[in-house]
């Protein structure tokens, strides 16, 4: 059985928020300077908050800093990340380049079959460490995804905890199976004192087996990426802030506030009509989630036949 080395973090002494994102904010900023002593970072921009954060704090320290955006092959003209990240670099004065994937050599793909199985692993993941590759060969990439899950509960929102069951989980997890792995970890999780159930499940599931999953590729790509809130007591001070503040983007705010107040300033591009419509609050997202994976599962089963 395994035991949760997180939990002898809770609970933990966070103080007021303020007092809670300035230790934070002080501790990445530390991570990222050591980092950048290390490795020669580029970053890539969307037109999400947390990218903005991140480009954000690598300007502090980083003159030369070289920003970029991927044009996947399903991205139109008007997609939120092509048009956010342009205006937003552009607004700053950064360097920024847009640039599309690279096609797929027949041979990586084999060598990928070989290694997880056909139809076992996102061929969008290989694409982009071939794209990252072919553009950036021996430098660093940068990723925020732990603000996201975590500094702003990207995922559940206001989402009733007792309506996280294993159904919902699977869900979020896109496993189209019935794993037990999921169902003996939800057993355990519900035992959990001081933390939020979807906290556990972003940490555990999302940032640790998910983005194990993607580093571990990107690794046989040749691609190293980092991040720089991948440090435990940054995630706990994060999750002891209520999650209805952490969901208005509290520590996104603090943290552009006190890098560049420009970076808060400039307005965020509006997503799509149908993703507004699941966002627009817990339950329309809650079954959201349901609709997406049944969909997404369908497709998957259609191109198997």
């Amino acid at each position: 059985q395994a035991v949760r080395f997180r939990a002898s973090a809770y609970p933990i002494d966070s103080g007021t928020v303020e007092e809670c994102c300035t230790k934070t904010l002080e501790m990445t900023r530390y991570i990222c300077k050591n980092i950048d002593e290390r490795f020669d970072m580029v970053c890539p921009v969307t037109g999400g908050r947390d990218s903005r954060v991140v480009l954000a704090l690598l300007r502090e320290i980083k003159s030369d800093l070289k920003a970029f955006t991927m044009r996947h092959t399903a991205m139109k003209d008007d997609h939120i990340d092509l048009v956010g990240a342009e205006k937003l670099c552009k607004a700053i004065g950064q360097p920024h380049t847009i640039f599309p994937d690279v096609p797929l050599p027949e041979e990586r793909i084999a060598f990928y079959d070989s290694l997880f199985g056909k139809d076992n692993y996102y061929k969008k993941l290989v694409v982009l460490g071939e794209t990252i590759k072919s553009k950036f060969k021996g430098k660093t990439i940068t990723n925020g995804d732990i603000i996201g899950h975590i500094g702003k509960v990207m995922s559940q929102k206001d989402i009733p905890s007792k309506l996280m069951t294993l159904g919902y989980f699977r869900c979020k997890s896109h496993v189209f199976g019935s794993p037990k792995y999921l169902k003996d970890w939800l057993d355990g999780a519900k035992n959990e004192k001081n933390v939020e159930l979807c906290d556990l499940f972003a940490w555990e599931q999302r940032m640790g087996r998910d983005a194990s999953v993607t580093l571990q590729m990107k690794d046989l790509d040749g691609v190293n990426e980092l991040n720089f809130f991948n440090c435990r007591e940054i995630i706990a001070l994060w999750a002891s802030i209520p999650r209805k503040l952490r969901k208005e983007c509290v520590i996104h705010n603090f943290f552009l506030e006190q890098t560049d107040p420009v970076f808060k300033e400039i307005p965020y591009e509006q997503s799509s009509f149908v993703i507004r419509i699941g966002k627009q609050n817990w339950l329309t997202m809650y079954l959201a989630t349901f609709a997406k994976f049944y969909y997404q599962k369908m497709q998957f089963y259609l191109r198997r036949k």
